[in-house]
Order: C-alpha cells, then structure tokens, then sequence
C-alpha cells in the first residue's frame, strides 16, 4: 500500500507536528516580519521627532527679556564662520527649547525647521536657546542671506544674515 502523507513527514494529520523545514520557514517568516514592523516603528519615529541637526551654541542672539516680561525676542540669526556656519537662537521654555531639525539653502534663501523638543511637562520660565549650523553649501563670506525660520507651530520669521 502507499503511505500516506502523515507516513511521508507531509503533516498530513491532523494534530501532527510540522516538519523541520516548515517550522524554519515559519520562523523565517516571522523574523522578516519582525524587522519590516521595526523599520516602519523607526520611520514613525523619525517623521513625528526628527533628530535634531546642529550643535548647542553657547552665543545668544541680541534679543532682550525684561523683568516684567517685555522684550524682543524675535529669533535672530548670527555668523559663527562667515560663509560656513551661523547660530539661531530662539526663546522660549528651557526645558522644552525649540531646535533645529532640517534645513534647505537656494542660492541665497536659507530655511530652518525648528520643533519644540522635551515635554509634555515644560517648565514656565522663558530664555535663549541658540544651535550652530553649517550652511548646506558654503557661500561668498560677504554674502547677505534671507533665513527663513519656521516652527513647527508654524509661526514663520524672515532674518538678514550678513551685513
């Protein structure tokens, strides 16, 4: 008589174990599932917080707080290196700063995306936070750029950078 597929390792019964090379395929499976749910967890995370680009810039802009709260404090833009690099500086919570996460240069239109960074919980005091970036491109050291500077919450400042 012929066997049948339980007999031939096929699982054919009901209730029998896979053979060896079904369980390293479901294995597989398994894996290569594993790692695209990581790499999409990671790509979510990447759009919804982007790293922030840049370093922390111990200089600060020449905006002004008063005591009673009064004071500009527009952010303002500054040459670390003259046709290299520039610091932004922007104000708000100390534990909760607003930092750079993307920029873009067109000729001489720089664009700086800024998100709040920290949180839910910030603090209510109100300072400077300024980061050091270098240009996408390096430019003439005499050259005047317009940076656009845009936060998140999407208020949008335009500041001369140059003489």
């Amino acid at each position: 008589m012929g066997s049948t597929g339980a007999d031939a390792g096929g699982g054919g019964a009901r209730g029998s174990r896979p053979g060896p090379g079904r369980t390293a395929r479901r294995i597989a499976l398994a894996v290569v599932v594993l790692i695209v749910l990581v790499a999409v967890a990671v790509a979510a995370v990447r759009v919804l917080h982007p790293p922030v680009i840049g370093e922390e810039y111990a200089g600060a802009g020449p905006g002004t707080l008063g005591i009673d709260g009064s004071g500009d404090t527009t952010p303002t833009v500054g040459w670390v290196e003259p046709g290299r690099s520039f610091f932004v500086t922007t104000y708000g919570s100390s534990s909760c700063p607003h930092a750079p996460t993307g920029i873009d240069q067109r000729g001489t239109a720089v664009e700086v995306e800024m998100r709040r960074q920290g949180g839910p919980a910030c603090t209510a005091d109100f300072g400077p936070t300024s980061y050091a970036l270098d240009l996408p491109r390096r430019s003439d050291p005499d050259a005047v750029l317009d940076v656009t500077i845009r936060l998140v919450d999407g208020a949008t400042t335009v500041v001369r950078l140059g003489r």
